[in-house]
């Protein structure tokens, strides 16, 4: 498979969306308790891909500008210290030097949720961007640690993370048409679409190679003991209050015409998370161009297969 046939470009040739691995996490707090905490879970991805790789970030009209040290800094201040009168806080940066979708991505959107109209089911959002080779870039052992700390850290109702069609607010709507004539082919892959948000108080999303489920979700799914029995086939185990799940060994790209054999255990992670599951019906388009809530549930129906899907891994050569 090539990754590049999946990039998703304008006419001028700038990059729209791209394939890669991406973590996202859902947290059920306000912005002014749990935004220090992403001032941290910042650090710790900086640290991990280097300090200068995040170029550029959106201003507050909406265009992409250099980022600076003292950019950087304000906003870290911003996040440790959020004003009582301040109600949302939106920070995006991209290692594109031009504001386009990188390779590396950091993306926060926190609200107060006060003056949303789907304030009760609204949830605040974190998404880490890496390539597509990111494995091989950072180690298996590695990226895994950085998920999970950053779970805890954040202390997620729910996070997970895998192969995602990544994209910025900027080109989402330009974007989001070739992504969900994708969708259906590739049952492995996220549509990284951030609007899910407004849906994801107390929920579960779509089950991806890794999941973490927050103590908050773990009681309605039948408590812990009940969640590693039911994944005994897949790597499952507690991570501080919640619970971490790995699906199969690598992210797997579950491509339907060569009958998704890479997804491993992912169907039965999907059916637990359905009991939890969002009720999204949309992606950016109409239900009857794109049925959000039938690709929510793609993977319910499906068998298992071998958790050790490493064959599959190594011959999409990313």
């Amino acid at each position: 498979m090539n990754f590049e046939e999946l990039i998703i470009r304008n006419p001028r040739g700038k990059c729209l969306a791209r394939p890669g691995v991406s973590f996202t996490f859902y947290c059920d707090e306000s912005l002014h308790t749990l935004s220090p905490r992403v001032a941290q879970a910042l650090n710790v991805f900086s640290a991990c891909v280097g300090a200068n790789t995040l170029q550029t970030f959106f201003n507050s009209e909406g265009f992409a500008r250099p980022l600076s040290a003292s950019q950087r800094a304000r906003d870290l201040a911003n996040l440790q210290q959020v004003p009582d009168q301040q109600h949302a806080i939106i920070i995006e940066y991209s290692s594109d030097v031009e504001g386009w979708v990188g390779d590396f991505g950091f993306s926060y959107h926190g609200a107060d949720f006060s003056h949303y109209l789907y304030e009760d089911n609204r949830a605040n959002y974190l998404r880490l961007d890496f390539p597509a080779n990111a494995i091989s870039l950072f180690g298996m052992d590695e990226l895994l640690a950085l998920f999970s700390e950053i779970a805890q850290i954040l202390s997620a109702n729910f996070a997970n993370g895998g192969f995602t069609f990544q994209r910025s607010s900027a080109t989402q709507g330009d974007s989001t048409r070739k992504i969900n004539r994708f969708l259906p082919r590739f049952v492995g892959f996220d549509p990284g679409y951030k609007d899910v948000m407004d849906d994801m108080r107390g929920r579960t999303f779509t089950a991806h190679w890794v999941n973490y489920i927050g103590g908050n979700l773990i009681a309605g799914m039948g408590g812990q003991s009940h969640i590693l029995q039911v994944l005994k086939d897949a790597e499952c185990r507690q991570a501080g209050q919640g619970v971490f799940i790995r699906g199969c060994r690598f992210p797997p790209v579950g491509d339907i015409n060569r009958q998704a054999r890479d997804i491993g255990q992912i169907p039965a992670v999907s059916r637990l998370l359905q009991q939890r599951r969002a009720d999204i019906t949309a992606f950016g388009e109409p239900t009857g161009k794109f049925d959000g809530s039938a690709w929510m549930a793609r993977l319910d129906s499906l068998p298992c297969q071998p958790w050790d899907n490493e064959t599959f891994y190594h011959e999409l050569k990313v």
